[in-house]
């Protein structure tokens, strides 16, 4: 029998919006698409190749302070570290040391440390020629990059004239040069103290 005419019949079935097979089809679309989509750009990692973001740390004073002092008699040197302590003269005498701590926002982190430190110079002269300040502090990131370490400021100051009183004012700040893993480990390679009383044992 010759066929002489052939044609394909296609049936679409359709079903409301409200009724349980639109409802899945709608939950589908959003859980795999738009959502992902959604919680991708406001979290700002869109593309991101690079990023940097700021933390103000937690510094604290560990109260340890190597005071260094040259005058016409000679160098003087004072240390709170037993260590230093028992080897020098004490021709500097026990210095008034007065710590001040500053949160300015209220926010539990300290904001600046007013560190005064009053000694009588040796037979009470003021030809001070030279003042050195050896001190070390807490440090501790804990936003995104969990780390603690044990800080070393040193401050240093001429006075080819003589001076009764010196001034030191400066800023703290940490600068990662290099790309960090960020994970939940907490890094604590720098968490030794460098004046410690083991450092100057012989």
């Amino acid at each position: 029998m010759p066929n002489l005419y052939w044609a394909p019949i296609e049936k679409r079935y359709y079903a409301p919006i409200c009724s349980c097979v639109g409802i899945t089809y709608i939950a589908l679309f959003l859980f795999t698409i738009i959502i992902p989509f959604v919680i991708v750009y406001e979290s700002g990692n869109l593309w991101t190749k690079t990023s940097q973001y700021y933390e103000q740390a937690s510094v604290d004073f560990r109260s340890e302070i190597m005071i260094s002092v040259l005058d016409s008699q000679g160098s003087h040197t004072y240390s709170t570290i037993k260590s230093i302590y028992d080897e020098q003269e004490h021709s500097l005498g026990v210095p008034l040391i007065k710590v001040k701590k500053y949160d300015t926002n209220s926010d539990g982190l300290l904001d600046s440390l007013h560190l005064n430190i009053q000694f009588k110079s040796a037979g009470g002269t003021t030809d001070v020629k030279n003042v050195q300040v050896l001190t070390t502090f807490n440090y501790g990131l804990q936003d995104r990059l969990s780390e603690e370490m044990i800080g070393l400021l040193y401050a240093s100051a001429d006075t080819p004239d003589g001076a009764s009183r010196v001034l030191f004012d400066g800023s703290l700040e940490l600068v990662q040069t290099s790309p960090v893993l960020i994970d939940s480990k907490t890094r604590t390679l720098y968490n030794s103290n460098p004046l410690s009383e083991a450092s100057f044992e012989s």
